[in-house]
């Protein structure tokens, strides 16, 4: 399984989003979808659900991630599981 996205809790606020693994700052091509630290604060992309609001411009926040997927739908489905 080929992972492209990871669910991300971000540290200021807790808010949690689905982004691409391309959008979190130096982060290892992972192996597999148990291939990341739970503790480790990455800086990933924030994308703007506002249409209103300018989401062109490079903004990255401190985040941890909670799961990674090889798509939105596996990472929603793993996440109901766990909970």
């Amino acid at each position: 399984m080929k992972i492209t996205h990871a669910l991300v809790r971000f540290t200021d606020d807790n808010v949690q989003k689905i982004v691409s693994i391309k959008d979190i700052k130096k982060f290892h091509k992972p192996i597999d979808d148990k291939d990341f630290s739970t503790q480790k604060t990455y800086m990933v992309k924030w994308f703007c659900d506002d249409e209103d609001e300018n989401s062109d411009e490079d903004t990255f926040y401190s985040a941890n991630i909670i799961l990674l997927g090889s798509k939105h739908v596996h990472i929603i489905f793993n996440f109901y599981i766990c909970m």
